[in-house]
């Protein structure tokens, strides 16, 4: 069964995370993956406390995933620090502009991923309309919308 780990920053009860988790799984289902069932999700929650950049990410890489989800800059950065083998696709708001990649068709190493630039900007704004994720983060956008607040 495939295996993904996944790298939060935040606690577990935080409303957003939350709303992002369901948007995960929601687009894995769509895909046919559904978590227990055909493929398994360890989660690790940060809660914000720095002792997580030492310890999680060795542990989830100790687990051997076939990749490792990492939401947040500082999620990717200890992740990076621990690993070069195990893929890790990013979640960050600017991975160019912060450094963490040299680009975004050629990010390098165990890197990928993808920018969420309605964090910034919002969906439909018209700055972001020619960046090819555009069009599936207004998707995600409105499907988090979807979910409402939990």
């Amino acid at each position: 069964m495939p295996h993904i780990g996944v790298l939060m920053n935040t606690s577990e009860s935080e409303p957003t995370a939350q709303k992002f988790l369901a948007v995960w799984r929601a687009a894995l289902q769509e895909l046919g993956w559904v978590d227990g069932r055909n493929v398994k999700a360890d989660i690790r929650w940060g809660s914000g406390d720095p002792e997580w950049y030492r310890s999680y990410p060795a542990e989830l890489v100790a687990l051997s995933p076939n990749a490792i989800l990492a939401v947040t800059t500082a999620a990717f950065v200890a992740l990076q620090k621990t690993s070069r083998t195990v893929p890790i696709v990013f979640v960050v708001v600017d991975p160019v502009g912060s450094g963490l990649v040299s680009s975004m068709a050629r990010p390098g190493g165990n890197a990928t991923g993808f920018t969420v630039p309605w964090l910034v900007a919002g969906p439909d704004d018209p700055t972001i309309q020619g960046y090819p994720i555009a069009t599936r983060s207004r998707r995600e956008h409105q499907l988090g919308e979807a979910v409402g607040p939990t």
